[in-house]
């Protein structure tokens, strides 16, 4: 059985890294800092074939967490857009969270264009082999300013012949006020996959779905007569709270008396919300 061996030179070796790494991300680092970061992540992506060993959480928040701070917009970026790259999955996912946040901040609401390579590496993501990361990579467009590239891909994603990424899509295609996604969603509402099914009805929640309530509110309507199981039953009641009409609240009341707590205590909370609507 292999034994991690901790010898004097390795702790000396950790220390002097934490230690230039620490100089090379501080607030007051010296001229070039930056691209000399940029040099030693590439020198550890190819000596690592790009972080085919996982990395430990340490190393890569401590390095980061103060670029987070104390870098530019683009010098993050470019950063972030290595780990992303990288077959780590857990340091790809939590790049593709920091480039999502760094999108929303530096260029959502504004007139700029998204940055080219972030998109270029969603959508890679998003048509790559690891499903987690897809999902997140699709759900990642929702920070973007809806344009033309991003409108076409998600279309063209919902044909995937994977549901969940063709839902997960469609969902963002309505948030970003699209809406070609909309049939796709009140389909999958309707499926005969579970999961698909469930996660379908809990989006009906929002908001912005009211304009739809002719077609929303007979799809939880049915699915509250005939529920698939009572997790979908608890959620379509969690959606009707959303749509304020005398056929909903008639439809909801009946299941305060439910057997099962959490549909129940969902009714309640759904009328609550129905009766403080304007």
């Amino acid at each position: 059985m292999h034994q991690l061996r901790v010898t004097p030179a390795s702790t000396r070796a950790a220390s002097r890294w934490e230690e230039g790494i620490t100089r090379l991300t501080a607030k007051d680092a010296p001229a070039g800092h930056a691209r000399a970061v940029e040099t030693l992540m590439d020198r550890l992506l190819f000596l690592s074939d790009n972080l085919s060993v996982p990395l430990p959480d340490r190393a890569y928040y401590q390095l980061i967490r103060p670029v987070d701070e104390n870098f530019q917009p683009d010098e993050r970026e470019r950063i972030l857009l290595r780990f992303a790259r990288s077959r780590d999955a857990w340091v790809a996912s939590q790049s593709i969270n920091r480039l999502m946040s760094l999108e929303s901040i530096t260029r959502y609401g504004k007139n700029s264009a998204a940055s080219p390579p972030i998109l270029d590496l969603m959508f890679a993501i998003a048509d790559g082999p690891n499903k987690q990361l897809a999902q997140e990579a699709i759900s990642a467009l929702s920070s973007f300013r809806p344009e033309p590239r991003i409108v076409q891909f998600l279309r063209r994603k919902m044909t995937d012949a994977d549901g969940t990424l063709a839902l997960q899509a469609a969902i963002v295609s309505c948030y970003s006020g699209d809406w070609s996604g909309l049939p796709v969603l009140l389909r999958c509402a309707r499926s005969d996959d579970p999961d698909l099914r469930l996660e379908a009805i809990a989006q009906l929640v929002d908001n912005k779905f009211q304009p739809h309530a002719g077609k929303v509110i007979p799809l939880l309507l049915a699915e509250i007569k005939q529920p698939l199981s009572d997790a979908h039953l608890e959620w379509a009641v969690n959606s009707l709270g959303t749509y304020k009409s005398a056929e909903v609240v008639a439809s909801i009341t009946p299941l305060l008396e439910h057997r099962n707590e959490q549909v129940r205590g969902r009714a309640r909370l759904s009328l609550d919300r129905i009766n403080r609507a304007p």
